[in-house]
């Protein structure tokens, strides 16, 4: 009886243990989907940009080609 009461405190101990990784492992995970959300949202905003900045190009363009022609 005695080994089997040491066995359960050893797999409760253990138990214990992976608990605490597991929650350590979910708030990293957490965090991880946090910073791929944070720069997902920066990607879409400096492609918006980007889509502008060649809208402004382009404008820039056609206005000039005819003054040369």
């Amino acid at each position: 009886m005695s080994v089997e009461l040491d066995l359960l405190r050893t797999e409760s101990a253990k138990r214990n243990e992976l608990d605490k990784e597991l929650e350590v492992l979910r708030h990293r995970h957490q965090t991880a989907l946090e910073m791929l959300g944070e720069k997902t949202e920066e990607l879409m905003d400096l492609q918006a940009d980007m889509a502008e900045i060649k809208q402004v190009y382009k404008n820039q363009l056609q206005s000039l080609l005819p003054e040369k022609q």
